[in-house]
């Protein structure tokens, strides 16, 4: 049986990973839902990305090279904007 997932474009998606395979997976997949989809590969710049793209959904690794996807999280948590 072939689900079918709704058409929304609306929405602003920031995939954070160091594995550029999987972040072009990512990428693929939800561009083919027609999501606008940016993308980050390094901890320490995600931060300054988020507050910038201001995206509805940020999909982090937690395992990243410098800031760990747990520090970005709080951060993002704990900024008033």
């Amino acid at each position: 049986m072939d689900t079918e997932f709704p058409k929304i474009n609306q929405y602003r998606i920031l995939i954070i990973e160091d594995d550029v395979s999987l972040r072009i997976m990512l990428i693929q997949f939800l561009k083919s839902l027609n999501y606008e989809v940016f993308e980050e590969g390094d901890g320490d710049l995600a931060f300054d990305r988020v507050l910038d793209l201001r995206p509805d959904l940020v999909l982090s690794d937690l395992n990243l090279p410098g800031m760990s996807g747990m520090e970005i999280c709080g951060k993002i948590k704990s900024d008033a904007r």
